[in-house]
């Protein structure tokens, strides 16, 4: 699975993600840090990844309907901590 992680989440979550044999690529590796949602969610399109993220401007279907993208995975926790989004991520 290629999967594209947004500015949101930790960039330590690539390597664990990694470990587990996924194929996985940041907005930081990117360039995309600060860039605007639609120019990271057209990254990830482009590259055939999976967008993981935080940010709830993903799930807006006006602007990423269903099967215009190869995923968009949207993490909710009770705590954003970076060990708790890590490992419920996982």
């Amino acid at each position: 699975m290629k999967i594209k992680l947004d500015e949101n989440l930790s960039r330590y979550l690539k390597d664990l993600l990694q470990a587990e044999g996924y194929d996985v690529e940041t907005a930081l590796d990117e360039g995309l840090k600060g860039r605007p949602d639609v120019e990271v969610g057209a990254a990830a399109r482009h590259e055939g990844r999976i967008l993981f993220t935080l940010d709830v401007e993903f799930v807006d279907l006006s602007k990423y309907p269903p099967g215009s993208h190869p995923g968009i995975i949207l993490f909710r926790t009770r705590t954003m901590g970076l060990l708790t989004v890590n490992n419920f991520v996982l």
